[in-house]
């Protein structure tokens, strides 16, 4: 789950949520915005913050339509081209 949908779903504010993973705002905005990427003792705490709910996996495209919103080629792979 995306961290903006998981924020939305808890009904609580980006403000609150950073609060609560003791980061600022900006920062948690950015990565819910998914302008920025977690690095990875951060992203250790929102995935435990999130019981499991938000894991590494929803801050990086893995399908192909994330790959052509995100102005790239997809990969044969998630585009169902064989390998």
């Amino acid at each position: 789950m995306k961290l903006q949908a998981y924020i939305d779903a808890k009904g609580i504010t980006v403000a609150e949520a950073a609060r609560q993973l003791k980061k600022s705002q900006q920062t948690v905005d950015l990565w819910a915005k998914e302008q920025r990427i977690p690095r990875k003792s951060e992203m250790t705490g929102i995935y435990r913050w999130s019981n499991g709910e938000v894991q590494p996996n929803d801050f990086y495209p893995l399908t192909a339509e994330d790959d052509r919103a995100n102005g790239l080629d997809p990969h044969p792979v998630l585009a169902g081209a064989a390998a």
